[in-house]
């Protein structure tokens, strides 16, 4: 799953819309999320792919530096960290839609140069960011409504 801003520019839409308020603006910022199973290979995987961006617990209060180990696996459910390309949030579930399993299910495959990516489907991300209820991400489901009509249209 991947944040509200890039499946905008997916949908066509790659830069803000000139009346965006700061909600929007903040969600647009806000960095990087990603569903996925939190078994020991893929925890594995993310340490070993944010290694070089000096990643740490964004959520603790010391900010400790992200540093697995064999016990800590099997208790995960997010991780929540701060690397120097920004945030970065991995999550074992989506709220309003559900597991990972199930959120590959409600994902569509977009190609790019450098490899192939799961994106929630529009419909998902906007039940996501609605029952997540922020006002960034109400701001949020407005803008997409509004690429959901668009493309209805087109």
């Amino acid at each position: 799953m991947i944040d509200e801003a890039t499946l905008a520019q997916m949908n066509g839409e790659y830069r803000l819309p000139p009346d965006a308020g700061p909600e929007w603006r903040a969600a647009y910022e806000a960095g990087l999320d990603i569903c996925c199973p939190f078994g020991e290979q893929n925890v594995r995987r993310i340490e070993a792919a944010v290694k070089d961006l000096h990643p740490f617990h964004r959520l603790t209060a010391n900010k400790l530096p992200l540093e697995m180990t064999r016990s800590a696996y099997g208790d995960l459910k997010n991780l929540y960290l701060q690397t120097d390309l920004g945030k970065l949030d991995c999550l074992s579930e989506v709220g309003a839609v559900g597991n990972f399993e199930v959120v590959l299910q409600r994902s569509v495959v977009a190609y790019f140069s450098y490899g192939e990516f799961r994106f929630l489907d529009l419909d998902a991300l906007i039940a996501s960011k609605k029952a997540a209820g922020r006002e960034r991400d109400l701001a949020a489901v407005r803008y997409l409504l509004a690429i959901k009509e668009r493309n209805a249209r087109h």
